[in-house]
């Protein structure tokens, strides 16, 4: 039964880098022949293979947790990045619920349970990309409030106006991580534009900052953010006849 990526590349789940093997569960007591660029891995609880899906696979938050799990325990540098952004991706996708990624973790082996219940925790706070996570990181070290993580925001009548990647609502303050593979090329960059014009338009003050940014010069973005934030209280508070709700 296909598991881990190999599972997730026959859902076509887009935003993660596929294994260069194929992923197999197999009963713990079976006697599998090696097979050239075939991984089995051995379980004792074998999952029932989802329905009227050939060849049969695993459940898509089974495959997460197991394709995360072997990641977590790679030593290349970017394999816990890579189990980051594939649990991230699971869910923003809506392949499975944060909920059903979190009984996996805890039904599974002990082996790497903590490093992957992390993930887990990390792609149920609103964050949708690896980049807005270690934004997220970034904020909660510092001394930075915590702002609402892709809330959605409305005009009074209804109209929907954009869902920035994090928001301080009191001080009318977005942040937008400006990454093109996070936020696209061509029309999608234009609309990327677009979105930060009409929050500007709206009253709100966007900070941008690159992924790079945020891995190799946290301390800058972070005094970025601050003084943003500090100018923003300074100045007279007006109502912006805006609605906010939570991430959906």
């Amino acid at each position: 039964m296909a598991t881990g990526l190999t599972a997730l590349e026959l859902a076509e789940a887009t935003g993660i880098r596929h294994g260069a093997d194929i992923h197999v569960l197999v009963p713990r007591d079976c006697a599998a022949k090696p097979l050239p660029a075939v991984f089995h891995e051995r379980t004792s609880r074998l999952p029932e293979p989802l329905p009227l899906r050939a060849p049969p696979r695993a459940s898509h938050a089974r495959a997460t947790v197991d394709a995360c799990r072997r990641l977590v325990a790679g030593r290349r540098p970017h394999d816990r990045r890579q189990a980051r952004a594939t649990a991230l991706a699971v869910v923003q996708q809506r392949l499975c619920e944060v909920a059903e990624l979190r009984a996996e973790c805890e039904a599974g082996p002990r082996r790497m349970r903590r490093r992957v219940r992390a993930l887990v925790d990390e792609a149920s706070a609103d964050v949708r990309s690896v980049p807005e996570a270690d934004l997220r990181l970034l904020v909660r070290a510092s001394e930075l409030p915590e702002p609402l993580w892709n809330p959605r925001i409305h005009l009074l009548d209804g109209t929907f106006l954009c869902s920035p990647d994090g928001l301080w609502e009191d001080e009318a303050v977005a942040v937008e991580v400006d990454s093109v593979s996070h936020h696209g090329f061509g029309a999608d960059r234009c609309r990327t534009d677009q979105r930060a014009r009409a929050m500007r338009a709206a009253g709100l003050t966007v900070v941008s900052v690159l992924p790079r940014q945020i891995r190799d010069a946290g301390p800058e973005v972070v005094r970025r953010l601050g003084r943003a934030i500090r100018e923003a209280r300074a100045r007279p508070r007006r109502h912006l006849g805006l609605a906010v709700l939570p991430a959906a």
